[in-house]
């Protein structure tokens, strides 16, 4: 019994005491004078332990020694005692029976349904979470048009429509190529914008587009949301990890500004499978084999819907 809670072993004394006296719980309820509720809740071990009255009056009817009974029971109430208390419903009664009242507390235990239903909107990563959906509930523009009217700060998300059969696997769906955004401050990060508006950052991304070998800024669509910088790094965090887009993630440097020709880096992955002799990448260092990196795009694809559909 030393792995046995005090209210566990309490349960077990009286169970033994009845078993011994060759009485029935319901006989032990009529001689005592109390409820069959209040005798069975007081040999029940999920019950609250039972009140002094009660324990008294089961051990006078059962010829037992209260003692260690009292024992028991103040091991289980310090232990109920030093407990945390959670959201159960817990209800007084008062029954009466042949003219004695009895008061008990019956205890439920939380239904589980109370967790898997309560949302506190505020939350941070609801609040997140809220603005993925809006951002993806959003209509989609042609690239060309964000200069004219996105001039606010805000994040963005890139779509391909084309026939370009390196991208098949997600041409003319809702998964992004690229998510982006514009902080009103200067923001860090590479997929963060030193302009102070969605619409300038677009226009950037579709002349890199228009200087590519084989992409057409025509073939592309953004969905824009116009929010607080406050919540711009969770959501893109939130949106790279749940699509994991191809030049956010494996393909990366779409994004990247020309570093000047006092830093000569090795040409970006991006601009090793697109760049055209315009850009401002063709005559940097080439470290990448474009067949690998058309390999890694394949794998890329494969394995993130492999994960999607387990």
């Amino acid at each position: 019994m030393g792995d046995q809670s005090g209210r566990q072993q309490l349960s077990h004394a009286l169970s033994d005491l009845l078993a011994r006296s060759g009485m029935t719980k319901s006989q032990l309820a009529s001689d005592g004078k109390l409820s069959r509720t209040t005798v069975h809740a007081a040999f029940s071990p999920d019950s609250p332990p039972p009140s002094d009255r009660t324990l008294e009056l089961i051990a006078e009817k059962l010829d037992a020694d209260p003692v260690p009974l009292r024992n028991l029971l103040a091991i289980a109430r310090n232990e109920e005692a030093a407990q945390p208390r959670e959201s159960s419903v817990i209800r007084v009664v008062t029954e009466q029976s042949e003219g004695v009242l009895s008061t008990y507390r019956v205890e439920t235990p939380p239904d589980p349904r109370l967790d898997k239903y309560s949302f506190d909107p505020l939350r941070p990563e609801n609040l997140v979470r809220s603005v993925v959906q809006r951002l993806r509930a959003g209509r989609a523009y042609e690239l060309a048009e964000a200069a004219y009217w996105a001039t606010k700060p805000g994040i963005y998300a890139i779509f391909y429509t084309g026939a370009n059969q390196l991208y098949a696997p997600i041409a003319g769906s809702p998964i992004p190529l690229y998510v982006g955004a514009v902080q009103s401050a200067s923001g860090a990060g590479k997929a963060y914008s030193r302009q102070h508006t969605v619409g300038q950052r677009l226009e950037e991304h579709r002349r890199t587009l228009e200087q590519s070998r084989d992409l057409d800024p025509r073939d592309f669509m953004f969905r824009v949301l116009f929010i607080d910088d406050l919540f711009m790094g969770a959501t893109i965090d939130a949106l790279t990890t749940q699509f994991k887009p191809l030049w956010n993630t494996t393909i990366e440097g779409f994004g990247n500004r020309n570093p000047g020709k006092a830093r000569r880096l090795p040409r970006p992955k991006w601009h090793e499978l697109h760049a055209g002799p315009d850009s401002w990448a063709a005559d940097l260092e080439s470290r990448w084999d474009r067949a690998a990196l058309v390999e890694q795009v394949g794998h890329h694809f494969w394995a993130w819907y492999h994960e999607d559909t387990e």
